[in-house]
């Protein structure tokens, strides 16, 4: 089913129909369903637009290339009543409505995002991770790895799981120095899609929030990779011993005795040869 923000034109007697779109309908029916399930924080009285409608119309505004609430109407509005019927838009007079900027702000501002997060990216995770034959028990440690867990993943037997923090561009408040959102994600290297989210709090840093990123996510056969501020005691044992996880962390200069303690085990190499400036990092 194509989502293009721009009218596709057809052919006198064309059927409406296209290849894939039994498969893309229920794709988007099954977003659609899963956005429903956000918990709604308008008043019941008052409401024209169900929550998951307004959500799943913002995606699909976004893969359309909307960049603003704004942008998002647009497309919304350019959007096919069959893309706007499976979203779950409401129908008035015959024709089915998308809803309007000012709705689509007045929500996303408001919903609860973390919940939202923990929600899309459990839905991610069964999508990418889990195959016809995983189990239904449940999995070690409070994990989902019966409905997705990592160490289902079907391609390989180590799976690589990046970690890293980012600060959100122009998130922060007025006259608050500091207030950036600061968001801490786990991606699947090989998918390039972020399964685990989690907003980093004001008065610590990402180095603290690894459990409370990964908690959710299977580690069995899983490399996590991360940067030297990941290079602690802490997490390595986290990940290993708690989570029968592995991982491959940068060391830096920032902690002396310990890359002296990794280049020690390492044969040493002529300076000029080959591997010399690979061996001195």
């Amino acid at each position: 089913m194509s989502v293009s923000h721009a009218p596709q034109p057809r052919s006198p007697g064309t059927a409406e129909a296209e290849p894939g779109d039994d498969q893309g309908e229920a794709a988007l029916t099954e977003l659609a369903t899963l956005l429903a399930g956000v918990a709604d924080p308008r008043k019941v009285r008052g409401i024209r637009h169900p929550v998951g409608a307004v959500l799943t119309i913002m995606v699909l505004a976004k893969l359309a290339g909307a960049r603003n609430y704004r942008e998002c109407a647009d497309r919304a509005g350019e959007m096919p009543e069959r893309l706007l019927e499976l979203a779950g838009c409401r129908r008035r007079r015959g024709r089915y409505v998308p809803p309007s900027a000012g709705t689509m702000r007045r929500l996303a501002s408001t919903i609860d995002a973390d919940a939202t997060d923990a929600l899309v990216t459990a839905w991610l995770r069964r999508r990418l991770m889990s195959t016809p034959e995983a189990p239904t028990d449940a999995a070690p440690n409070g994990t989902d790895s019966a409905a997705g867990g990592v160490g289902d993943h079907p391609l390989a037997e180590l799976v690589g799981l990046a970690i890293d923090g980012k600060t959100v561009r122009n998130s922060d408040q007025p006259n608050q120095p500091g207030s950036e959102i600061r968001l801490f994600s786990a991606l699947l290297t090989a998918e390039k899609t972020v399964i685990a989210q989690v907003q980093v709090p004001e008065d610590t840093n990402e180095i603290t929030q690894v459990p409370a990123l990964l908690d959710p996510v299977d580690l069995t056969n899983v490399v996590v990779t991360a940067d030297a501020a990941h290079a602690q005691h802490t997490t390595a044992t986290y990940l290993t011993e708690q989570r029968g996880g592995h991982y491959v962390l940068t060391v830096k200069g920032n902690q002396p005795t310990l890359l002296t303690a990794i280049t020690t085990k390492f044969p040493s190499t002529p300076a000029g040869s080959e591997h010399y400036e690979t061996a001195m990092i």
